[in-house]
């Protein structure tokens, strides 16, 4: 009995190590998935989520920032609260749970261009920015790993 206890503390402990939080302890329990958020933006706008979804991009230059994947649809990204945290570079392609507030953003033709320089786009790709450009955001106030199996 005693083994199988302690079997069961060493199971839990490793997968609790698999998993990485950022910013505040997520406090939402229901998920939204990406595509329901971007097909139904004005039903979210605004609101406080909880989105599960693969991070397609990392800023390059110090983690501030974030693009979480949709199948066919525009991707999200994702900035955190008040620049208090970022994320590792090594969080591409991974799997993560996402609290924050939804919202619409018209960039400026300088943020834009600043956000590809961040992700390390070619000059020629820049230089094709002529006007703002509208995406949807989340506000993040607190990101974690879904554990990699």
């Amino acid at each position: 009995m005693k083994i199988l206890i302690l079997l069961c503390l060493i199971s839990l402990s490793a997968m609790a190590a698999n998993k990485q939080s950022f910013g505040k302890k997520i406090s939402l329990s229901k998920e939204v998935k990406i595509e329901k958020i971007i097909n139904n933006f004005d039903q979210y706008s605004g609101q406080q989520v909880l989105i599960r979804a693969k991070v397609e991009q990392v800023c390059k230059s110090k983690g501030c920032w974030m693009i979480l994947k949709s199948k066919d649809l525009p991707s999200i990204r994702v900035t955190f609260e008040n620049y208090s945290f970022f994320v590792p570079f090594n969080l591409e392609g991974k799997e993560v749970l996402v609290e924050g507030q939804l919202i619409s953003k018209k960039m400026s033709v300088n943020e834009a261009k600043h956000y590809l320089e961040d992700a390390g786009k070619p000059q020629t790709e820049i230089d094709k920015i002529k006007k703002p450009i509208k995406e949807v955001r989340i506000i993040a106030s607190a990101v974690q790993t879904i554990k990699q199996i």
